[in-house]
């Protein structure tokens, strides 16, 4: 059953209708109310609009009588025809190329809407190179509106199509293939691509399109048809048997600018004075803390022991730590401390000093002293 459009009064002389059977006893009355081509209905080959037959023969009350059976016979083909929400029926087609050709075109046949599709497909040769000759794949869909076709160059590939939907479920057109220029030495689908125009716009609808991408080239139409083009789907993007795929560059992201250099010295914190030497067990040794400088991503820390005129250094990323071994009664010990980054070292902090001491009289939470060999 075919549906309506919104936009054309049923009752007018223009109204367009499809051939049901209850309307075979109205046909002396009128002409024929569907293209000579059956479903569709095509814009190229001077079909004539339907048209009540100027018919009046002698005889009182004839003349009313057949206008009022034409009017009923036009009021029941409106009501029999589906709405524009009618959900379309059909059948799921997938129409392929062979495994050595690639899509080229499309052929169909478009009336008020369209009414049914065939793929194009165009072989390549050994050589990489596209051959002269394209074939039709097999036909999905009605027998109505016009028969075109639309192929791409014959050094282009179909990578792509858009068109409309409308809202009654059948396809309106199909009216731009998207082409590409084949590469015949990577066998890819290459670029620019280029929109060919193909069958007319007939109204709006919801847009619909497919794309290849990445020299990937179309290898099949498919979708769903009965008496019109109900659906138009994915055209199979693939790569070419055989095919190099294109590499895409690099991507060349700017280098981040470097720190600014340390510029300005720690303050050293602590420890000062003196401290417990007694092995505590949680920490063992002071902790050595300082302010943070800006740019720094790191510090470099100094321990010296007066005593015994020994230095050892530590690298770390936060803004304390802890000596590397305990310390002795009675020995002097100093520390300093400095910023660093990719730029280099920041200058040094003034020396803060120190000397161990051992009993309860020390600084610290520790009261049993113990010596170890400081470092």
């Amino acid at each position: 059953m075919q549906p309506r459009r919104r936009d054309v009064n049923p009752l007018s002389e223009r109204a367009f209708f499809p051939r049901h059977r209850f309307l075979s006893t109205s046909s002396v009355l009128l002409q024929d109310l569907s293209p000579a081509s059956g479903h569709g209905r095509g814009t190229d080959e001077g079909q004539r609009e339907p048209r009540f037959r100027d018919a009046r023969p002698a005889g009182e009350g004839v003349t009313g009588l057949r206008s009022i059976l034409a009017a009923l016979a036009l009021t029941l083909g409106w009501l029999l025809w589906p709405s524009g929400d009618a959900a379309a029926q059909g059948t799921e087609f997938n129409l392929s190329c062979n495994d050595n050709e690639v899509l080229v075109g499309i052929r169909g046949r478009q009336g008020w809407w369209m009414d049914g599709i065939a793929a194009r497909c165009r072989q390549v040769n050994a050589n990489g190179e596209l051959a002269s000759t394209v074939r039709t794949t097999a036909y999905r869909g009605g027998s109505g509106g016009t028969q075109r076709t639309f192929d791409c160059n014959r050094h282009e590939v179909m990578v792509g199509y858009s068109g409309a939907l409308g809202d009654n479920g059948y396809v309106l057109q199909v009216h731009e293939v998207i082409c590409a220029p084949w590469e015949a030495s990577t066998r890819t689908a290459g670029t620019p691509t280029r929109a060919l125009s193909a069958f007319e716009r007939k109204g709006s609808g919801r847009w619909m399109a497919e794309s290849c991408f990445d020299g990937k080239v179309g290898s099949r139409l498919r979708g769903r048809a009965g008496i019109y083009l109900d659906r138009l789907g994915d055209i199979g993007c693939r790569y070419f048997p055989g095919a190099t795929p294109p590499t895409r560059p690099a991507v060349q992201r700017p280098a981040p600018p470097p720190p600014p250099p340390v510029t300005s010295a720690p303050v050293p914190i602590g420890p000062s004075g003196t401290w417990n030497v007694a092995l505590c067990p949680e920490p063992a040794n002071p902790p050595f803390s300082w302010q943070p400088v800006s740019g720094a991503v790191a510090y470099i820390v100094e321990f010296r022991n007066e005593t015994r005129n020994r230095t050892t250094t530590r690298r770390v990323t936060g803004t304390s730590t802890h000596a590397p071994a305990p310390f002795l009664e009675g020995h002097q010990y100093r520390w300093r401390v400095r910023g660093t980054n990719s730029q280099g070292d920041g200058p040094w902090s003034p020396y803060l000093g120190f000397t161990g001491v051992q009993g309860a009289s020390a600084e610290g939470p520790c009261v049993i002293g113990r010596l170890i060999s400081p470092f």
